[in-house]
């Protein structure tokens, strides 16, 4: 597994599922995400959840800039991606 990033924030968004803001990556860390990459989630308590990336998609506005976010399966929520979780991408490299 390839640690990517860890979580800043997650939200609901209606209708889509759970979208997760990862923090900047590492930068020597060399990777391309695609839908359908599996991921875990590490959440801070402890919990892990096996899922995959549903969708990638740029966030932009006065408070960000080109934003990368990940959207998961609707199955996924806010609760599954707490502040702190480290996401691991699963794909073999």
């Amino acid at each position: 597994m390839t640690f990517l990033s860890t979580a800043e924030d997650a939200y609901g968004s209606s209708g889509r599922g759970c979208v997760i803001v990862p923090a900047l990556p590492r930068s020597s860390v060399d990777f391309r995400l695609q839908m359908r990459d599996s991921i875990q989630l590490r959440n801070p308590d402890g919990q892990i959840v096996d899922t995959y990336i549903a969708g990638i998609e740029l966030l932009c506005g006065p408070e960000v800039k080109d934003r990368m976010v990940s959207l998961l399966p609707q199955n996924v929520t806010k609760r599954d991606a707490p502040n702190g979780t480290e996401i691991w991408l699963i794909r073999e490299r």
